[in-house]
Order: C-alpha cells, then sequence, then structure tokens
C-alpha cells in the first residue's frame, strides 16, 4: 500500500486575517504539513495557531521568541510555525532545537526506518543588512551539514519566484504533482501557496503483524494489570518446577557472579580518553567553563542579542576566548 504525503509553503503575511484562506487550503488540498512563515504572532498570542485547526498539531516560534518579556517588538513581520496533521504527527519525534527565531525543525521516524528533517525557514528580508542574511545562509549551512547525515537533507525541489520547497536529489520519492496555486480572494497575501505531493510508498506502512517486534509496552502493562496477570501466570509456571528455595538461591547468585565477572574480564568501561584532545589543558578547562557559566546567564535573561547587553557581550567575549 502507497502512501502519499502533500506539504504546503506559504508566507501568509500575517495568519489572523489569513485564516479562511489557510482553512480552505488546508481542507481542500488535505496537507499533512503546512510550513507557515510571517504569521506576526508573539508569544502571548501564538496560541491562536492551535484554533485554526484541531487535527493539527503546532511548532511554532513567535516574533517576540528571543525577547519574549520586552515589551516592544522591533520587528513584527516575521514568525515561522509547523502544522502537522494528526495523522502523521504521531512520526514526529521531537521539534529540533535551533537558536534562531526565523528556523523551526522537526524529526520525523517512519515505520520503514525513514528519518525525514523537515525545516521551515523565513531568511531575512531584502531592507535588512546583507550581514544578517549571510548569517542565515551559514546557519542553513550548517543545519544541513549536520542533518543530511543522519537524515534526508535539501537541494533543489519545486518553488515560486521567492518561495521554496527545497529536497534533495537523492531523495528515494520524488515529488509530484506541484502546484503553486493561482491567485484568491481570500488570498490577503502577496505570497502564493506552494504545495506538492511526494509518494512515500510503503514508508507509511507500519510492518506485517507476523514480523512486528516482540518487545514489552511496559506502559500498556503498567497502566492496564497485565503485570498482575503475568506474575500469576510465572508463578503457576513454576510450581511445576522440581527444585527447593535453596536450589534457587544458589542458583541465582552463581547466575549473578558469573554475569558480574564476565563483564568486568571482558567489556569496555568508561574512561576519560585524554589522547583524543591532546591540545587540551587545565586553562582550556577554566576557559570552558567560563563560556558555559556566562552562556547559562545569558540564556536565563532570555538570549538578548545587542551590545547594551552585558551578559550577551560577556558570553560572546568568553566564547572568543575559549
Amino acid at each position: 500500500m502507497s502512501e502519499k504525503i502533500n506539504i504546503m509553503c506559504w508566507n501568509c503575511k500575517g495568519v489572523m486575517s489569513a485564516v479562511p484562506y489557510l482553512t480552505n487550503c488546508l481542507e481542500k488540498y488535505d496537507i499533512n504539513i503546512c510550513a507557515l512563515s510571517e504569521h506576526w504572532l508573539r508569544k502571548c498570542n501564538i496560541h491562536f495557531l492551535q484554533q485554526i485547526d484541531s487535527k493539527y498539531k503546532i511548532y511554532a516560534k513567535s516574533v517576540d521568541e528571543l525577547l519574549p518579556t520586552t515589551q516592544k517588538c522591533s520587528n513584527y513581520r516575521k514568525g515561522v510555525a509547523l502544522l502537522v496533521s494528526s495523522n502523521i504527527d504521531r512520526y514526529v519525534v521531537h521539534e529540533i532545537d535551533v537558536d534562531s527565531d526565523r528556523i523551526i525543525g522537526i524529526k520525523m521516524h517512519l515505520p520503514n526506518d525513514v528519518t525525514i528533517f523537515f525545516f521551515c525557514v523565513y531568511l531575512p528580508a531584502a531592507s535588512l543588512p546583507i550581514d544578517l542574511f549571510k548569517e542565515y545562509v551559514d546557519l542553513l549551512h550548517e543545519l544541513y551539514s549536520v542533518y543530511s547525515q543522519n537524515g534526508i537533507g535539501y537541494e533543489n525541489g519545486p518553488c515560486s519566484t521567492i518561495d521554496h520547497i527545497i529536497v534533495p536529489d537523492n531523495l528515494p520519492f520524488k515529488p509530484e504533482n506541484v502546484n503553486i496555486l493561482d491567485d484568491d480572494g481570500l488570498n490577503l497575501s502577496d505570497h502564493f501557496p506552494i504545495i506538492c505531493t511526494f509518494n512515500l510508498g510503503d514508508s507509511l506502512t507500519r510492518p506485517n503483524l507476523s514480523t512486528s517486534s516482540t518487545n514489552i509496552a511496559w506502559n500498556k502493562a503498567l497502566s492496564n494489570g497485565s503485570l498482575t496477570d503475568y506474575a500469576f501466570a510465572v508463578s503457576q509456571n513454576l510450581w511445576t518446577v522440581d527444585t527447593n528455595q535453596t536450589d534457587i538461591e544458589k542458583y541465582y547468585s552463581e547466575i549473578v557472579n558469573s554475569l558480574v565477572l564476565a563483564a568486568r574480564d571482558t567489556l569496555p568501561i568508561v574512561k576519560h580518553k585524554r589522547h583524543l584532545k591532546p591540545y587540551w589543558n587545565d586553562h582550556l578547562t577554566e576557559l570552558h567553563d567560563s563560556m558555559i557559566q556566562r552562556r547559562n546567564v545569558w540564556i536565563s535573561e532570555h538570549r538578548p542579542r545587542g551590545e547594551e547587553y552585558e551578559s550577551y557581550i560577556s558570553y560572546k567575549n568568553s566564547k572568543k576566548l575559549f
């Protein structure tokens, strides 16, 4: 049985005015994952996204993600989110930790051992300094370098003039039915959504029950009383064993001792391998500890950025020294 996944990318230019058009697209095109940029929502009202459609799980970053306690927001024209349908969200392992308010990502692990990383990115506009744009391009390259080693990376793919869905050349399942939606009276943004469908083959098909795992579902066993039934069944089986308690204690001790001795003789233990970092010394340890300490202070102050913030300058200087 083949499975398909529909992905939508849209710069909505303010999600509060975009809800009618967005909900229409989600339903009409049966969207599984929607990458939404420029939702313009602050931390205090980011929950609005969850009210758009109850069938979607929301992963989002607000326009004031890095400075949630600041009353004034210098640039509200940003904000990124991933809307993941409930039938796909069960495959999401976790949200990826990216130190940026313009990038959000999730890791998905499909049943047939396929790992996919999805990122929603809103790059700085042309009106902002070019150095800021370069900084985010470098960050994207870093993310690609890290996650392409563990899953599916990104190169080429369907795009409009300014918006893109980027996928790798070696993707095992190619995009099909790529569609850039025409203008619509409900679309108040100056961007057109991009929608493409991927045929995942049997990646979403769960293994046949006859070959499924025999691992115990401990959480379920604890909640439905199965452990009591298990203990009773074990005791019933042990009644037929022709032995006594003394023999059992003796065998138990011998088995445990054998396991401990075998492990001690054959298994490696964790040791600090100083030779792997021959350049490391006590001074570097002090600098590293200092950097970590200052970074924690910076994070505790909600990661302020700018020359006027002492914690930011202190952290950057300690990082430079290290």
